[in-house]
């Protein structure tokens, strides 16, 4: 993310994709922006409960990061980026996903 500011200044349109937000998720961690920064910190879930809106909560966070000192709020990543799975007890697609 340190390079997108003289990406933006050299390109008319610039596309920032992360996976990271997925694969925190996944291991249980919670993005935060702290002064600036993307930290991040441990989310223990009970075993079986999905990690959607931990997911959710990486995506919000890189994405406003991402976007800071750009035209666009984030608002576009934000909503494509939302996991539209239901909040269920059930394992997520995403903890299905990990275990295959």
């Amino acid at each position: 993310m340190r390079e997108l500011p003289k990406l933006r200044a050299a390109f008319k349109q610039v596309t920032f994709i992360d996976t990271s937000a997925f694969m925190k998720a996944q291991k249980r961690k919670r993005a935060l922006e702290i002064n600036g920064q993307l930290r991040w910190e441990d989310a223990a879930t009970p075993i079986g409960m999905p990690i959607d809106a931990l997911l959710d909560n990486n995506i919000e966070v890189i994405s406003r990061l991402a976007t800071k000192g750009s035209s666009n709020d984030g608002s576009i990543a934000r909503q494509r980026g939302k996991s539209r799975l239901p909040q269920t007890p059930e394992a997520s697609l995403f903890d299905s996903i990990a275990r295959s």
